[in-house]
């Protein structure tokens, strides 16, 4: 059964320094750890946050989240501590982010467009290939810059899903196909230059898990 949620809880923040260590070790919980010869912390950067976006297995409950909320929370510590890697966030805006990173979503919109991406640390500069990032807004005419959600296809889950990838999904966006994405939210602190340009927030679904799309008599299928 699907639960709609909040994005951000009310919880102390001393207690959510805590669930902030214990995140670190309970993403590993959901990850195969290391993938054809890459650790789940990748090679560089910010390993705290390679290890959310290498959480290749699935969450235990899947909840529902709406785009359109997602673009329109603004965490502002989290904001504030810009790109610095997760080790030196302060524990206000580590609070701000932690419960919405435990949750394992889907949401329902439009894919506006998609792209391979260069090699990134997470995959250890592109040794198990790369990810490929897609766009999604509520509605299919939905504006990139202040409307859309990124979701991330991680190289952990394509070797099950040969066409998700750039191509793949090109017939999803000529097409206004409907789709559900599921896979875990997290925040993505490393382009916060690209909000309002590219993107309509930081919050992301990464690595996205499944993909559903919707045919014309309204029942779903699998991408």
């Amino acid at each position: 059964m699907k639960h709609r949620h909040s994005i951000l809880l009310s919880l102390p923040v001393g207690f959510m320094i805590l669930v902030g260590f214990q995140q670190f070790h309970d993403s590993r919980d959901f990850s195969t750890g290391t993938f054809q010869g890459c650790a789940q912390a990748g090679d560089g950067g910010d390993a705290y946050l390679n290890e959310l976006k290498n959480r290749d297995k699935p969450g235990p409950t899947v909840l529902t989240a709406n785009i359109a909320d997602l673009v329109s929370t603004h965490p502002a510590q989290a904001m504030a501590m810009g790109k610095k890697q997760r080790a030196h966030w302060t524990p206000q805006a580590m609070a701000q982010v932690v419960p919405a990173e435990q949750k394992f979503d889907t949401v329902e919109g439009y894919m506006l467009k998609a792209q391979d991406e260069d090699p990134e640390n997470c995959n250890c500069d592109g040794q198990i290939g790369r990810d490929t990032h897609t766009w999604l807004g509520p509605l299919p005419t939905s504006t990139r810059a202040t409307a859309s959600l990124v979701a991330e296809v991680s190289p952990r889950m394509k070797g099950a899903h040969a066409n998700w990838n750039q191509a793949g999904f090109q017939p999803l966006i000529s097409q206004h196909v409907k789709l559900r994405v599921t896979g875990w939210i997290m925040w993505d602190q490393e382009h916060g230059s690209e909000v309002g340009h590219s993107r309509g927030t930081l919050w992301e679904i990464h690595p996205i898990h499944a993909i559903q799309y919707q045919d014309a008599q309204g029942q779903w299928h699998p991408f």
